[in-house]
């Protein structure tokens, strides 16, 4: 997944109001501390954890980001109760963008709840719809892209353990040499080093594919 704008509404203990930020490929994050550098990627790792493994958080988000070759906007704003089995999503949307035009693929209000333009019966207030659906063809890559966002700590001790030196099964990297798959990769849990080796390995044999894929187009054209 790539986010390509963010913007969150964090309650709870404290609430942190941040304006829609647009991300880039690469981004840098500068301010004074106790600014909510660490407090917005936060942010960012309590919704992955919402929609992949239905840890509750209260608050709003709206997202733009890709997945899988498509681009999407996803909208949820969930409230907090005293009583933590009456806490509930209250508004959940998520729209395919595409170039001309938009197709909703969810609406959900306290009231209704729609995939795909329909109604569906009463599900788990406090569950996110993408898990919810996420055996469904058109959310599963978008369940697969929030599952992959990974929560990491910045304190010296934790980026020192995440940087550690590790080995790795050569079963493990014929797998990767075999599939190219990053997806997988996300869901194996592995050091930065590990990770990085892996991925770029992955990378290669993206590269490769389309490289052979040019090729065989230009010999194609050759012989017409």
């Amino acid at each position: 997944m790539r986010i390509l704008k963010y913007r969150c509404q964090a309650r709870g203990t404290e609430d942190w109001d941040f304006s829609e930020i647009e991300f880039q490929k690469l981004n840098l994050l500068v301010g004074d501390t106790a600014t909510g550098k660490t407090r917005l990627l936060n942010t960012i790792f309590n919704v992955g954890a919402f929609v992949a493994s239905d840890d509750f958080k209260s608050g709003y988000w709206q997202m733009t980001f890709s997945q899988a070759d498509a681009t999407y906007r996803w909208i949820l704003e969930a409230e907090a109760a005293a009583v933590p089995s009456e806490s509930r999503i209250v508004r959940e949307d998520l729209v395919l963008i595409e170039s001309k035009h938009e197709t909703e693929l969810i609406r959900r209000t306290p009231d209704l709840f729609t995939f795909q333009g329909q109604a569906l019966p009463k599900l788990s207030p406090r569950a996110s719809a993408l898990s919810l659906l996420k055996e469904e063809e058109a959310i599963r890559p978008v369940h697969d892209g929030f599952a992959a966002i990974k929560r990491r700590r910045f304190f010296a001790e934790a980026l020192s353990d995440a940087a550690k030196l590790e080995t790795i099964a050569p079963d493990l990297v014929k797998r990767f040499d075999d599939r190219a798959s990053q997806d997988e990769l996300y869901r194996i849990d592995l050091g930065l080093n590990a990770t990085l080796y892996l991925m770029s390995r992955v990378s290669r044999g993206l590269a490769g594919l389309r490289t052979t894929s040019r090729k065989a187009a230009c010999a194609l054209g050759s012989t017409r």
